[in-house]
């Protein structure tokens, strides 16, 4: 077995100290990534795209059909005011007499 000479030694213990350095970034990063504010940023900025996403496919949609948008607003807006005239029309129950 070759003995290792000190010209080699020297570049395989460089070698072990890089990679001990990658490793400890990415270590680092792991961490990072997984830190819990992290996480909700990420998945915050997913769901903006998403939303931004989905109001550009509606807004597409308005513009080729727009008489169905007027008439998808229409029934929401009735069924919204409609509810508080059906609370108010409802019967009260009659007083009954107290009993002496």
């Amino acid at each position: 077995m070759p003995s290792l000479t000190r010209t080699k030694l020297m570049r395989a213990e460089a070698r072990s100290d890089a990679a001990r350095d990658r490793l400890l970034c990415t270590i680092d990063e792991i961490k990072a990534r997984l830190h819990p504010s992290a996480i909700a940023a990420a998945a915050q900025d997913e769901l903006r795209a998403t939303a931004e996403a989905l109001v550009c496919k509606g807004a597409d949609a308005a513009r080729r059909r727009p008489a169905r948008v007027v008439g998808a607003v229409s029934l929401v807006l009735g069924l919204a005011l409609a509810a508080p005239f059906t609370r108010r029309k409802r019967r009260r129950k009659p007083e009954s007499p107290e009993r002496v």
